[in-house]
């Protein structure tokens, strides 16, 4: 092999070592900077759900009754004492992009889960008046119930996933503790009820 060839051959490989350096400190560059993209989002978007998972809370703990110690309602009609939340405000200004494709979709469509719940709760409410609110706020309790633990949930996956620690000044584990008990009670009493009907029903035919 001439001097001719030997020199294009190591000009050729002086390129793509050369290429492939600059590829590899460009692409570490721009993964660290995806990583901190990340890592922000993440804190940002725990922040508004740890939030939310509190007033989903909130809401599953309303079970109406006005009072119950000192103003018991007479007619034993049921009142919404808590609001339900408007809506999930997530921040806008982050980089959707950096984060894990399928956290992303979980967290993406939780506010198309709260108008999901809202619209089972909002049927209910043309029945109220026939059982004094009783499956209105039965649906209410069970479904925020459940949509608190979805959202708490994704909290737990954003905290894992970039290793963001948890807060002192919020007890999660306490809020999905109480929220699996608002659950499991209305699955209960939603069992009984229908265990109820099916005997009546029983009866009728005897």
């Amino acid at each position: 092999m001439d001097q001719t060839w030997i020199s294009r051959i190591f000009t050729i490989i002086s390129t793509l070592l050369g290429s492939g350096i600059t590829w590899g400190k460009e692409w570490h560059l721009q993964k660290r900077s995806q990583d901190r993209d990340a890592h922000y989002l993440a804190v940002r978007v725990i922040c508004v759900l740890d939030q939310f998972a509190s007033d989903c809370c909130a809401v599953a703990c309303d079970d109406g009754i006005w009072d119950p110690q000192e103003n018991p309602d007479p007619q034993g009609r049921l009142f919404e004492k808590v609001k339900e939340p408007e809506s999930i405000l997530l921040p806008d200004d982050v980089n959707w992009k950096s984060i894990d494709n399928t956290i992303l979709h979980k967290t993406l469509s939780l506010p198309f889960k709260l108008k999901r719940v809202k619209k089972l709760v909002n049927e209910q409410t043309e029945y109220a008046i026939y059982d004094d609110g009783y499956l209105l706020f039965q649906t209410r309790q069970y479904e925020y119930a459940c949509l608190g633990l979805d959202v708490i949930e994704t909290t737990e996956k954003l905290k894992s996933i970039y290793k963001i620690p948890y807060s002192d000044d919020f007890d999660l584990s306490a809020l999905k503790k109480s929220l699996i008990e608002i659950k499991s009670s209305c699955e209960q009493k939603k069992n009984l009820a229908n265990r109820i009907i099916l005997e009546s029903e029983s009866n009728e035919t005897i």
